[in-house]
C-alpha cells in the first residue's frame, strides 16, 4: 500500500504513524513536491525503509552491515532500491541518514543519476553506521570541543547552512574553517599552557587568504563548575539551534566523518574554557609550509609556542566580530 498525502514531518515520524497501520508493507511519498519518487515505509520484517523509485537500476549495491539494500523491477518499469535498517538499536542515525539523502536528491539536476547518486551518498554514512564504538581519543575530542565551540559562534553571524558549510575539518582539508575567503584554523590547549601543535606543512600555508588561528584554553573540571559543559551537551546545543534547517543532516555527516560516539563514557566528561586568543596568521608569522623548507622534506609536524607570537595576537572581536 502506498499513500500520497503531503507531509513535513521528520522520518522517525512517519515511520510511528505507518506501524499503526495493518497493512505490510506500507509506504508514504515523503512529499508531493519532491522532484524524485522517494517513500518511507514499514517493511513485513516492521523494519523502517527508504525507497527510490528510478528509471534506472543500480549497476552495484553496497554491503553495510546495519542495513539491507535491495533492488528489484517492478511491474510499471521502474527499479525500485529499498533501504532499510537491519540494526534497530541505529533507528535514530538511521533518521539522520534518511533526512539527509532525501534534502540531497532535492538538489540533484539533472534527473537519470538518482539511483547512483543515492548509493553514493548513502556510503558517506557508513562510518556512522558501522562504528566500532571505540570512539575518539581525548587529544580528538578536545580537537573536536574547539571545533564545535566555534562553528557554535558562527552560527548566528553566518546562519545555520553557511556555518556547518564552512566547517570542514571533518572532510579532511587542511584548515578547519573557511567562509567568504577567509580561513580559520582551530587548536585547543590546556589551562595556563601556551603550545599548540601544527599537525602538517599545508595547516598554515594558506597563500594570500586572509587567515586567524583561534586557540581554546580548556581544562576538565568538576560538574558543578561554573560554566562547566560536555561535550555532548556541545553538541546537543548546536543541534538544537540547526534542528529546523536542511543543515541539520550535513552536520550529522560530518560528526559521523570525524567519527564522534556520544555513547562514549568521555562525552560525558566535564570541562571548562577559561580562554580564547587569536592570532592573524599573515606573511611573517612563524610558520613551516610546503615553500618554506626543503623538498626533501615532504611532510612534518611542529609545535609553535603562542607566547612568542604575540605581536601578531588581535582581538577576538575582530574574527567576524566572535565573542567567547
Amino acid at each position: 500500500m502506498i499513500s500520497r498525502k503531503r507531509t513535513k514531518m521528520s522520518a522517525e515520524q512517519i515511520w510511528n504513524d505507518l506501524r499503526l497501520q495493518r497493512e505490510r508493507p506500507i509506504f508514504k511519498r515523503v512529499n508531493e513536491a519532491h522532484p524524485y519518487d522517494l517513500y518511507l515505509g514499514i517493511d513485513v520484517q516492521e523494519a523502517p525503509v527508504l525507497m527510490l523509485l528510478s528509471s534506472t537500476s543500480a549497476e552495484q549495491l553496497p554491503r553495510l552491515r546495519a542495513l539491507e539494500v535491495s533492488q528489484n523491477l517492478r511491474h510499471d518499469g521502474k527499479f525500485a532500491i529499498l533501504i532499510s535498517l537491519a540494526a534497530q538499536e541505529l533507528l535514530h542515525p538511521f533518521c539522520y541518514v534518511c533526512e539527509d539523502l532525501i534534502e540531497s536528491l532535492r538538489q540533484l539536476k539533472p534527473a537519470g543519476s538518482e539511483a547512483l547518486f543515492l548509493l553514493n551518498r548513502l556510503e558517506k554514512w557508513r562510518r556512522l553506521l558501522e562504528t566500532t564504538k571505540k570512539g575518539l581519543s581525548q587529544p580528538q575530542l578536545l580537537g573536536l570541543m574547539g571545533e564545535l565551540l566555534f562553528l557554535e559562534r558562527l552560527i548566528p553571524v553566518l546562519g545555520t547552512a553557511g556555518a556547518v558549510e564552512s566547517w570542514l575539518g571533518p572532510t579532511g582539508a587542511p584548515q578547519d574553517f573557511q567562509t567568504g575567503g577567509q580561513i580559520f584554523e582551530i587548536k585547543v590547549c590546556a589551562i595556563g599552557a601556551h603550545i599548540v601543535m601544527i599537525s602538517s606543512l599545508e595547516q598554515l600555508h594558506t597563500g594570500a587568504a586572509p587567515t586567524n588561528l583561534i586557540v581554546y584554553s580548556i581544562g576538565s573540571c568538576a560538574t558543578n563548575h561554573s560554566g562547566a559543559f560536555t561535550i555532548k551537551a556541545l553538541v546537543l546545543r548546536i543541534r538544537e539551534a540547526i534542528a529546523e534547517s536542511s543543515a541539520s543532516s550535513a552536520f550529522e555527516l560530518k560528526l559521523a566523518e570525524i567519527g564522534y560516539d556520544q555513547d562514549q563514557p568521555e562525552s560525558d566528561s566535564s570541562y571548562h574554557l577559561d580562554n580564547v586568543r587569536a592570532f592573524d596568521v599573515r606573511d611573517s608569522f612563524p610558520r613551516l609550509t610546503p615553500v618554506s623548507v626543503s623538498v626533501a622534506i615532504p611532510s612534518a609536524t611542529y609545535y609553535l609556542d603562542l607566547d612568542h607570537c604575540t605581536e601578531f595576537e588581535i582581538p577576538t572581536t575582530q574574527v567576524l566580530g566572535y565573542e567567547p
